[in-house]
């Protein structure tokens, strides 16, 4: 299946990205928790930036994944946003949502995600939660799936108009397994510099 991503930005050229884990340690979908962890594979991109996003489900639109995939990963509800344009890459899609409150979820995403890699990964590896049903019913604010963090010191909103941000993101351009994440910023980047109004959050 291919796979989808929820860009979340705001009309300043702002958008809300996060780090890949290095291990998950459990998973809302599979209602697993592994006290070991598993290793991510190198085509996932560990410990380098990431929009989230994953594989659509069949017969889901990218839409409905887009909006579903930031969910599972941040815990932030998108679903009453209505996307503002689509791109199509080689095997995945991007859907953009312009949002009015970028800081403050990038604030909810941050804490959500310290709360899953800082007390309840913890816990798995001291066994002291081996079901997944302890996580949604003690951690309510915890991300359905463990793949995404935010390291001490790591960016969480990238400006697309800065050139210090923007250098970072051409720097993916020939990265492999990043090079979408290039791909996807690009398309905003360009949409944004010849046509800013159909960009605007409502």
């Amino acid at each position: 299946m291919p796979s989808v991503y929820a860009v979340v930005y705001d009309e300043a050229g702002n958008v809300l990205m996060a780090t890949k884990v290095v291990r998950t340690y459990f998973n809302g979908n599979a209602d697993e928790v592994w006290e070991e962890g598993h290793q991510l594979g190198p085509e996932k991109a560990p410990g380098q930036p990431a929009l989230p996003g994953g594989d659509l489900k069949p017969n889901e639109l990218p839409e409905d994944g887009a909006k579903r995939e930031f969910f599972e990963e941040t815990n932030i509800d998108i679903s009453s946003l209505t996307p503002i344009t689509m791109f199509t890459g080689t095997n995945y899609y991007a859907v953009y949502f312009s949002v009015l409150d970028l800081p403050a979820k990038a604030q909810q995403m941050i804490s959500n995600l310290n709360l899953a890699e800082n007390t309840v990964v913890p816990k798995i590896q001291s066994r002291q939660i081996i079901y997944y049903d302890q996580i949604e019913n003690d951690y309510p604010a915890c991300p359905k799936d463990n793949e995404l963090m935010v390291p001490t010191g790591s960016k969480t909103l990238y400006n697309l108009q800065n050139p210090a941000d923007w250098a970072i993101i051409q720097s993916w351009e020939n990265t492999e397994y990043q090079d979408w994440y290039y791909r996807i910023l690009f398309y905003l980047k360009s949409l944004m510099a010849t046509n800013p109004q159909p960009v605007r959050g409502s």
